[in-house]
């Protein structure tokens, strides 16, 4: 069970890049194998129930599908509480009213006019608020009670921009995600950075610096004209 739990949450720590505590018996296993060295690892001790909560919010963010999603010149905060409002809408398998959807609120009050403007289709809760999330200057922070963004901690000099492809060129470059596709190509990520793609609409999020935008830029022209 144990060695579950630290699997789970490492996947959730490392592959999602939401910043989420540790449960106390995973921390000591990671800190017997010296893994408690990395960086990326916010060692926060909670008791086991509020792990369990956490890992039924993930479950959500994963299971919750928005088959339309639009927002155009919408403020951060109106786009948070849709978010909310919709993920009770969209909570099919949960059977008890009150626990219906994911709380998703934010305390970034300086972001709260932040205009929003995307149009995704068929996109997980999860990747949704990665999308508003990352356009309002924020990030995600699972807590045993819901979704709290928060103001990014990271380089202030990263900017996020959405591109259009025609095609999905992560399924066409043989890889597993965007993130491996544009690593490939060259295209770095460092500690706050962020990269979403919605193979429903061809939309790619990416959050990063100038410089590596340039690259990004110029893998959409290439990828295309290979395309065509």
């Amino acid at each position: 069970m144990a060695l579950v739990c630290l699997i789970y949450f490492l996947k959730l720590t490392f592959r999602n890049r939401l910043t989420v505590p540790i449960p106390a018996y995973c921390l000591l296993i990671l800190s017997s194998c010296g893994a408690l060295h990395s960086q990326e690892v916010e060692a926060e001790v909670i008791d086991l129930s509020e792990a369990i909560a956490i890992s039924a919010i993930v479950k959500k963010l994963d299971d919750i599908v928005i088959p339309n999603l639009e927002f155009a010149d919408t403020p951060f905060d109106d786009c948070v509480a849709y978010l909310w409002a919709v993920s009770i809408e969209l909570d099919h398998n949960e059977v008890i009213p009150e626990e219906k959807g994911v709380r998703i609120v934010s305390n970034a009050q300086e972001n709260a006019e932040n205009s929003i403007t995307i149009r995704l289709v068929n996109i997980p809760l999860k990747n949704a608020l990665r999308y508003v999330a990352t356009l309002g200057q924020t990030e995600m922070r699972l807590e045993p009670d819901g979704v709290v963004l928060v103001p990014i901690a990271g380089p202030v000099d990263m900017l996020t921009q959405v591109y259009q492809f025609s095609f999905d060129f992560v399924e066409a470059s043989g890889e597993k995600n965007a993130r491996m596709t544009l690593e490939k190509a060259g295209i770095e990520f460092k500690a706050g950075t962020d990269v979403v793609f919605n193979s429903e609409n061809f939309q790619l999020m990416v959050r990063n610096s100038e410089n590596e935008h340039a690259k990004v830029r110029a893998f959409l022209i290439a990828t295309e004209a290979e395309e065509d």
